[in-house]
């Protein structure tokens, strides 16, 4: 259809079909988000320990094999719930039994972990309506050849555990180092309640290594009143069942019976297997990680944990951000403000503890990006005090940058990134105060520069540092101009104006130098120095000077100057020759610079003068145009440039 009329109704009819009805709209708005928060549950156990069977019984079918042999060459992550607990809409069904059962045998020699959702016809406990169980199978961790790498990824995600569940073989010793590998994480990483369980515990033959092993266990744990608390947790947990608050599941099912038989919990008396040693084991589990209220502190502690491991890398305060919707949506009172100036303070600590390693604009574009990150974050959350607080931070910090920096070449374009970088934060925190601080650095940071110039050995670095200090003078007049520093417009041109008088008072003196001297040249000196320069090239450097002096302002300020550079001219057509005593002094010879050598020879551009040394003319070439840096002239030349147009 190629009218114009036909597509438009092609169009409608195509949004007409797309629509939702008014049902559908309905059934969509009625359906609840994701769940947002996990509570995990590792289970650990060494190869024949049946950790596979209590996984089965958990989840009520067989999702795992049953084997002597290890099978498992992932972690595998079971997420549970419930029909009653959510009504989600997914495109995907839940795998099938035997085609998860297909996926999680297998063997490999890197940590996988593989996610399974499990749709269970009744809850093990009560759950959240924010909140998913996981069950983390960790592979059995005594194999030989992947003991090291399973017992790593529990060590690097032991803090998103929320329980631990270790399922023992009673009569084997060496699972003794799994709880004391458990014990250890518990002291140096995150702190957990811990569920072990024994299996074959109602055999009668293995009674004695029962109690032999229970009292392992408490001994590494320090447990003494181990059923004492069990009691306790029941009773508490009989006590919100009458209440109403929490439902005890039975598995009585056939098919789960083999699975879960095997297990019993190490608080648990001999009693046999039945129903209820396995209840026992949800109740205790559904006191550890089980209702709204437990699971909101359990999501707490979670949070506040990974507050408190944050680091200050770029992007911090979106962390922070995500944190807070969630402890919102927990209704909770924890705080993330105080990790903000802990991660902010911290980044700044960072450079000052090392400055030789970072660079110091960089770091503080970095905290000026989370200021004003945090900024947006604290206007949206209605903190007007943090709003404000954060932008008297950012411009405190930035002071201390100033103060800080040490002279480079560029360092008013840092001083400037930094100053653009504050503004971005708040233009409410460029006060008299941040003024005052960036032109004190400058002040500071130009005279260093200056003293640079005072080595007064090489001509090349003399000249690329005097040409790079007006770089700086020029670039600080504009951003005076940008940042409304009109108190600093006559320092500009006074610095400017100093330099420059300093500069030629120090070509006049170093010539003075030169030119009594010079026939004593020590033929070690470097050349490209000022004391390598002949009379001929001091009279070039004058006269390209001298050039200047059509511009009536450089005549009306560097008169004395021009006086004394043009004196030095005229001593360059005097030699410095010895007389009989062996003592320099001046000898006029004339006015005409060719006559201050005697010719008896010629060789190439080589004179023989008066005092019998060998001496070049000239050992210095000057750039043709004012422009270059290498010309003596250049700075006089950006200073007429550069008042150009500026009131008198």
């Amino acid at each position: 259809k190629e009218s114009k009329d036909n597509k438009q109704e092609h169009y409608k009819l195509l949004c007409f079909h797309m629509a939702p009805t008014r049902t559908q709209c309905s059934n969509i708005m009625e359906t609840p988000p994701p769940p947002t928060f996990e509570i995990k549950v590792a289970l650990f156990g060494n190869v024949t320990s049946d950790k596979t069977a209590l996984l089965n019984a958990l989840l009520r079918v067989k999702f795992g094999e049953v084997s002597m042999a290890l099978n498992n060459a992932s972690v595998n992550e079971f997420v549970v719930s419930s029909p009653n607990q959510w009504e989600l809409v997914t495109e995907d069904e839940p795998p099938e039994h035997m085609s998860i059962l297909k996926a999680v045998g297998g063997n490999n020699q890197e940590v996988i972990t593989k996610r399974f959702e499990v749709e269970t016809e009744e809850r093990l406990f009560e759950m959240r309506k924010d909140t998913q169980l996981v069950l983390v199978d960790i592979p059995s961790i005594n194999q030989a050849d992947t003991k090291k790498k399973y017992m790593d990824y529990a060590e690097n995600h032991w803090s998103t555990f929320d329980c631990i569940v270790v399922v023992m073989y009673v009569g084997v010793k060496e699972q003794v180092s799994l709880l004391q590998f458990v014990k250890d994480n518990l002291d140096s990483k995150k702190d957990l309640p811990v569920v072990v369980l024994f299996k074959k515990v109602g055999d009668p033959e293995h009674n004695e290594k029962v109690k032999l092993a229970r009292k392992e266990v408490e001994k590494i744990f320090g447990v003494t009143d181990r059923q004492e608390n069990l009691d306790v947790i029941l009773d508490t947990y009989d006590m919100l069942q009458n209440g109403g608050d929490l439902q005890v599941t039975h598995f009585g099912e056939d098919k789960c019976k083999p699975s879960w038989a095997k297990i019993s919990p190490v608080f648990i008396p001999e009693t046999g297997f039945d129903d209820g040693n396995f209840d026992t084991l949800l109740k205790v589990l559904s006191f550890l990680i089980g209702g709204k209220d437990n699971q909101k502190r359990i999501i707490e502690e979670r949070i506040q944990l990974m507050l408190s491991s944050i680091s200050y890398e770029p992007g911090f305060v979106k962390q922070l951000e995500t944190f807070h919707k969630s402890l919102a949506s927990l209704s909770s009172d924890v705080d993330v403000r105080p990790a903000f100036w802990q991660l902010c303070t911290a980044l700044e600590q960072s450079y000052f503890d090392c400055p030789e390693s970072a660079n110091s604009t960089e770091v503080f574009a970095r905290i000026a990006n989370e200021c004003s990150e945090y900024r947006r974050f604290a206007t949206e959350q209605a903190w007007e005090t943090e709003a404000t607080r954060v932008v008297a931070a950012a411009r405190s910090s930035c002071c201390r940058f100033f103060a800080s920096m040490n002279w480079h070449f560029g360092f008013v374009f840092d001083i400037k990134q930094m100053y653009n970088k504050l503004k971005e934060v708040s233009p409410e925190a460029i006060d008299p105060g941040t003024k005052k601080a960036l032109n004190d650095a400058f002040h500071r940071l130009v005279a260093d520069l200056w003293r640079q110039t005072l080595v007064d050995v090489i001509l090349s670095d003399t000249l690329k540092f005097l040409s790079a200090l007006v770089d700086e003078i020029v670039e600080y007049d504009k951003l005076s101009k940008e940042a409304g520093l009109d108190f600093v417009r006559s320092y500009i041109e006074d610095t400017f104006r100093f330099f420059l008088r300093h500069h030629l008072q120090t070509l006049c003196q170093k010539a003075s130098g030169g030119l009594l001297y010079y026939s004593y040249m020590d033929p070690n000196i470097p050349q490209n120095s000022f004391a390598s320069l002949t009379p001929i090239d001091w009279i070039r450097v004058f006269r390209s000077i001298l050039l200047l002096r059509y511009d009536q302002r450089f005549c009306q300020e560097f008169g004395n100057e021009i006086v004394w550079m043009e004196y030095m001219i005229d001593q360059a057509n005097s030699a410095a020759v010895p007389d009989v005593t062996g003592n320099a002094r001046l000898k006029p010879v004339a006015h005409n610079q060719r006559q201050i050598f005697m010719k008896p020879t010629q060789k190439g551009n080589q004179l023989s003068p008066s005092n019998g040394f060998n001496l070049s003319q000239t050992v210095l070439e000057i750039p043709p145009s004012f422009s270059d840096p290498n010309h003596f002239a250049h700075i006089a030349w950006r200073y007429c440039e550069f008042m150009e147009g500026r009131p008198v």
